[in-house]
Formats: structure tokens, sequence, C-alpha cells
């Protein structure tokens, strides 16, 4: 058991380092190609992570053969790493795309060599990746059986190892084993998680410091333009990037005054004068409506054959 748990670990970790290194180094240079070239070798690099394990170690062990590799170790590391150098492309790829080439391009303009930018600047930035990409290695190292099982030739690791006697029953000492690798694995995944976590809030709490910072600045800036104690702080008199903006903040604030004091005064007068036509047509309303209405009294005077001699009898017939 102890031997198979040896070579079980010993393979998960420096698989697990060695595709790190690959990983990391492959995802920065298909980052760095152009779209159409690097589409395609992103799609030839999830291929092992399409493919269904028996096809996989069943082409590890026609390669092996073929190039006559006899080593049960060699065979089950280089399968191993093989098969999880896609996943850590996988992990440091959205790292990549986050982060921004200005800052390699920063670092070379400072002085920097290109492999100093890359340890320097490049590397920091997509850590978090890094570190990901090397978990998932590890753990899925760990618990490989059919790319074990085809790919090695005279040497155990612990899927194996219980694979060979689970037909026999399993002892107590490999479930005790199992457990401990289990707890194992995931106190190490939430301790990562963990971490991630912790770093991406202080990050929105650094973001949210910054801007509650520039919201201070803009706050006294403008406190001081509207309360007249420019000249008082030696710091704003001093720095003449702080007058050119309170003298276009002032230019721009005076021009918005004068502009709502202009829509204003148009607006009353359009008003006064919207209030006088209507007043011209209610007037002439109803002068239209009372000579309307003289003109069918005249009218019905006629009719009836009485002159505008006689008042009273023409009131008469209007009352009628």
């Amino acid at each position: 058991i102890m031997d198979a748990l040896m070579v079980t670990l010993s393979v998960a970790i420096i698989s697990a380092l060695v595709a790190t290194v690959i990983g990391t180094f492959a995802a920065i240079g298909i980052h760095s190609m152009k779209k159409r070239p690097r589409g395609v070798v992103e799609n030839i690099s999830r291929l092992p992570m399409v493919n269904p394990d028996l096809v996989t170690g069943i082409s590890f062990m026609m390669l092996f053969a073929m190039l006559g590799i006899k080593g049960g170790y060699t065979r089950m590391l280089i399968a191993h790493i093989t098969f999880n150098i896609p996943y850590v492309i996988f992990s440091v790829m959205p790292k990549l795309r986050q982060s921004s080439n200005l800052l390699y391009e920063a670092a070379m303009d400072l002085g920097c060599t290109p492999m100093m930018a890359l340890r320097k600047v490049v590397i920091p930035d997509i850590m978090p990746g890094i570190i990901s990409g090397f978990v998932l290695a590890f753990t899925l190292s760990l618990d490989d059986f059919v790319v074990s099982w085809f790919a090695t030739d005279g040497i155990q690791n612990l899927s194996i190892y219980i694979y060979g006697i689970a037909r026999r029953g399993i002892s107590p000492k490999i479930n005790a084993l199992c457990t401990l690798m289990f707890i194992a694995v995931v106190t190490l995944l939430a301790f990562v998680n963990i971490r991630s976590i912790k770093e991406e809030r202080e990050q929105e709490q650094e973001q949210m410091r910054e801007e509650a910072r520039k919201r201070l600045k803009r706050s006294r800036l403008f406190w001081q333009l509207f309360s007249g104690n420019i000249l008082v702080n030696r710091n704003v008199a001093e720095n003449y990037r702080y007058f050119i903006a309170i003298a276009i903040t002032s230019f721009v604030s005076i021009a918005v005054l004068f502009m709502a004091l202009y829509a204003e005064d148009r607006f009353s007068k359009v008003e006064r004068e919207v209030q006088l036509l209507r007043e011209r047509s209610i007037r002439l309303q109803e002068q239209l409506f009372s000579r309307t209405t003289h003109a069918a009294i005249a009218k019905e005077v006629e009719e009836r054959g009485l002159g505008l001699q006689e008042p009273r009898k023409s009131r008469e017939v209007v009352e009628d």
C-alpha cells in the first residue's frame, strides 16, 4: 500500500508541476497569437479533454510500444503530464484574457527585458489561474485509473492497486487511506478557493476605496470653488491643473446659468404671447357670435314684417 501511495503522490506532484509550467507558457503563447490561429490551437489543445479516457489510454499504450519506452514509472509520468497540460491551459487562459497587454508593454518601456517582464509582471498577474491549474492537474492525476492502467507496465499506483485487490475484498486500511486522501484534497481545494475569494474581495474593496478617494477629491474641489477659499489651500494654489479645472468648471457653471435664465425668459415671453392669442381668440369668437346673433334677429324681424322703427315689437319677437 505504501509503495502504491508513494508512486501516486510522486507522479501527481511531478506531473502537476511540469504540466503547470508547460501549460502556463503554452497559454501565454496562445494568447499572443492572432485571432484565427489562436482559435485553431485552442480547439486542438482541448481535444484530450473531450476524448474518452479509454481512447487516451490505448493511444498512449500504442505510442509507448512503438517508441520502445519500457519504464513503467516513466510511461505513467509522461501520460499524466500530457493529459494534464490542457487543463492547465484551460485554467490560465481566462486570467490572461482578464489581464491587460499594456502591463507587459509598460514593463518593457521601463527597461525590463522580455523574460524579466514575464517573471515580474505577467506571471504574478495570472498567478490565481496558475494555482488553479496546478490543483486541478494534481487532483486529476491523483484519482486517474484508466490512462494509468493502459499506459503503465509493471508498476502500480493507488487506483490500480485498489482495482487489483477489489476482487478479494477491500481491507479497512484502504478505506482509511482513501478517506485521508479525500480529506486532504478537499482541504486543498477549500484553501485555494478561500484564498482566491479573499483576493477578489480585497481587489473590490481597493477599487471601492479608490472611487471614494476620487469622489472626495472632486467634492473638495467643488466646495473650494463655491466657497471662495481657493487661494487658502496652498496645495491647490501650487498645482496649475486645479486652476484649469476650476476655470473650466466656473465657465461651464456660468454658461449653464445664463442658458437657464435665457430659457426661462423665452419661456415667459412665449407664455405671454400664447395668453394674448387666447384672449384675442376669445374676443373674436364673442364678436362673431354677436354679429351672427344680430343678423339672425334682423332676418327674423324682416320675415315677420316688422320694421326697425318698432323696437318694442322687435324685442317681443326676440323674446319669443
